[in-house]
């Protein structure tokens, strides 16, 4: 499995440039922690995606506030309590977090520990949505994306 930059772009065109920048991240990230069918691969480039265009939105170009926000770490423990994907806390390794790497990483681990990959398995994105988002106010533009993404790995 390889994630290719032309699939990321197809899959959110807004983001697609910014999207792309990951794909070598994403692709060592999704092999990792076995994000690897096309259910999976859909679900979670699907909420990658979403994530990263939101926080684009919000945060402009203030890159590192982007990389930061995309790992959903920072917001699930108090700050220094959250172990990551390499050891250590969130509050040890921030630095981590302006590298590319270690946001795919980070973002890949979380899904991983959270079980997401079992709901991804059973077709449940919208229960994967609540767990990411909390609620169900984004979840038709999610779901957007999650159809364009089944489409573009499924012709893979």
């Amino acid at each position: 499995m390889t994630i290719k930059t032309a699939q990321l772009l197809h899959i959110h065109p807004q983001v697609g440039p910014a999207l792309a920048a990951y794909a070598p991240a994403l692709d060592k990230a999704m092999q990792r922690y076995r994000i690897i069918s096309t259910e999976r691969k859909a679900a979670f480039i699907a909420q990658f995606a979403y994530e990263l265009g939101r926080l684009e939105k919000r945060y402009g170009e203030r890159q590192q506030d982007i990389q930061r926000g995309l790992l959903q770490i920072t917001r699930q423990a108090p700050q220094g309590q959250q172990k990551g994907p390499g050891g250590g806390t969130t509050e040890q390794h921030l630095d981590w977090l302006e590298q590319l790497e270690w946001v795919a990483m980070s973002a890949a681990w979380w899904w991983s520990l959270r079980g997401m990959n079992r709901l991804a398995d059973a077709g449940c994105f919208d229960q994967i949505t609540l767990r990411i988002s909390g609620d169900a106010h984004d979840l038709e533009d999610r779901l957007t994306i999650w159809r364009r993404a089944v489409r573009t790995f499924a012709e893979a």
